[in-house]
């Protein structure tokens, strides 16, 4: 029997920011990130999720020496538009490959509207370059469900794309992207299953930008209430069963936390149909609206 968590990557956002809209203790501290990397092991992860724009997460990373503790990082790339050049953008990704001292398992680009015009073929040159050399094991792109994933796979062949996909937002399983995906080779690794938090805040705390969402969310826990499921299990439940993911990101803010989500995730758990779950609101399934 498989680990409980090894088809799961621990996103480490939390390691350098103090990220998520439920989350109360902030960053990470360094002694908790060391139990959580014990934790993840022991649950059968294997794969770090990391980013240019974490903070500092991947330097707490390599302090920690994730690569001696049997883990593979994934990371991505700086914006263009804030590095100033392509060239920028790959001495930043140079840096990365520097501070965990061996290949990188997956490099992505981390906004795929850097992929556009001239500067996104030659930034997607670069990453080539990377993996050509042995630097990087594999290139991907992250995706968001309106920069069009599968019209990006299909221009650049990516080894990996990272896309949102969760019980409340269902649209690349609708759409039929996930298994178009899957069908030209793609891995497909989903994140944000719990949008970032959001689908275990009560509606009262929404904060302003999503309080229209309030209703809705209220109706989704009492149905869930009704079938005596939480919606963590939910969660897990319908990500774990959705065909065409290969890889699922999670963050926790804790060891304890970590425990709990592998202790839901190797429950079988009811066989649920949860497409009637999905909520269709453009501004809580984009994170980056709920501050505008």
């Amino acid at each position: 029997m498989s680990a409980p968590l090894s088809r799961f990557i621990l996103g480490t956002v939390q390691f350098g920011l103090d990220y998520g809209i439920s989350n109360v203790t902030g960053k990470i501290a360094a002694g908790e990130a060391v139990r959580i990397l014990e934790v993840a092991r022991g649950h059968g992860i294997s794969l770090l999720d990391c980013a240019a724009a974490y903070g500092d997460a991947e330097e707490v990373l390599a302090r920690l020496n994730a690569g001696a503790r049997g883990f593979g990082v994934i990371t991505k790339t700086q914006m263009l538009a804030q590095a100033g050049s392509v060239e920028a953008v790959l001495a930043r990704v140079q840096r990365s490959i520097d501070l965990f001292g061996a290949p990188l398992d997956t490099l992505m680009v981390h906004h795929a509207l850097d992929l556009s015009g001239v500067a996104g073929a030659r930034l997607w040159t670069g990453l080539s370059t990377l993996k050509a050399s042995g630097r990087v094991r594999r290139i991907g792109i992250s995706a968001y469900h309106a920069d069009g994933p599968l019209a990006l796979a299909q221009r650049f062949l990516p080894d990996v794309m990272q896309v949102p996909v969760s019980i409340l937002d269902q649209r690349l399983v609708a759409d039929g992207t996930l298994s178009a995906l899957a069908a030209r080779g793609v891995e497909v690794h989903a994140r944000s299953i719990f949008l970032q938090g959001a689908i275990f805040l009560e509606p009262s705390r929404l904060p302003p930008r999503l309080a229209h969402c309030a209703p809705r969310l209220a109706a989704f826990h009492a149905r869930l209430a009704a079938l005596g499921v939480s919606p963590l299990s939910a969660a897990l439940s319908f990500i774990q069963r959705t065909q065409g993911v290969s890889r699922i990101v999670v963050g926790v803010t804790s060891a304890s936390e970590l425990d709990g989500l592998a202790r839901e995730a190797a429950k079988d758990g009811t066989v649920t149909d949860w497409s009637g779950f999905a909520i269709d609101d453009p501004i809580l399934l984009d994170p980056s609206r709920w501050q505008g």
